[in-house]
């Protein structure tokens, strides 16, 4: 079994499995699978090789602000700023339920965490319901953040999943103080602009040097993104790429360790990563 980019000679097998499946998937030919690939993010494949090599599953997925015309894709498009869109998934009736779903998910976040993107998207049907597929996605982490009937027809639900990833705050300690016997952190831009500004590792460094140059008495939060209970969105700040942005306050419980900010900036820099 081999999990690998889809080549031109995987089309029409690509093309067959989608047939076989386009009761919950739109229809696809040949000039469209050619440019769905030519624009996406990635269309990977598993193949095995008994009783003959063939392609049993695979995934097409897109990143946000591809050129793509799909409502559902849209939807997500002008709501979120980082995030990548799976198109279709189908693995051959043959092979289900042999994991190979959930290892080609697996794929797809390691892809995910690695270009530093913060969720993934996608639509189950809902109305007529496809329960098969919502349950697999409820499982893989997804949860729903809105529906759509996006041909005037059938009703999807739209489905979000943020990854799981290590966050940072930036935080004066004495109001770290403040919100330990209050047991709960709102920091200042909670109420002025409504969420509290996050980043990911390796945006601390130019978050420092930009806000917090020359201030001292400050400790950085390190923070597990699946313990919080406030919505995580990614959003573009012009200028500087995408950032977690956390609207509502920060329960304590999903901060890992709280590092004096001096400390972790010289351990980073000298390349100590503990």
């Amino acid at each position: 079994m081999n999990l690998r980019d889809a080549t031109p000679a995987d089309y029409a097998a690509i093309l067959e499995l989608n047939r076989l499946s386009v009761a919950v998937l739109s229809p696809l030919d040949l000039a469209q699978v050619r440019s769905l690939d030519a624009i996406a993010h990635g269309l990977r494949v598993i193949e095995v090789h008994a009783p003959s090599p063939r392609i049993a599953a695979f995934l097409l997925t897109l990143r946000q602000g591809a050129p793509y015309n799909s409502p559902n894709f849209l939807w997500f498009d002008q709501r979120y700023a980082d995030f990548l869109y799976v198109d279709r998934i189908v693995v051959g009736a043959e092979y289900r339920g042999q994991g190979l779903g959930q290892r080609l998910y697996a794929d797809l976040v390691a892809q995910a965490e690695a270009e530093g993107v913060g969720q993934i998207a996608l639509e189950v049907d809902i109305d007529p319901p496809n329960p098969a597929s919502l349950k697999f996605h409820q499982q893989q982490g997804f949860v729903e953040v809105g529906q759509l009937r996006p041909y005037g027809t059938k009703i999807v639900s739209l489905e979000l999943k943020t990854l799981t990833s290590r966050l940072f705050h930036i935080v004066a300690q004495v109001d770290w103080d403040t919100a330990q016997r209050q047991g709960i952190y709102r920091a200042a831009s909670l109420e002025s602009e409504g969420f509290i500004h996050l980043s990911r590792r390796e945006q601390v460094i130019g978050t420092a040097n930009r806000f917090y140059r020359g201030q001292t008495g400050l400790v950085l939060l390190e923070i597990q993104s699946d313990r919080l209970q406030s919505q995580l969105r990614y959003d573009t700040v012009p200028g500087h790429g995408t950032f977690p942005h956390l609207y509502g306050p920060l329960s304590l419980d999903a901060v890992l360790k709280v590092w004096p900010l001096e400390s972790w900036l010289l351990m980073i820099q000298g390349g100590d990563d503990r």
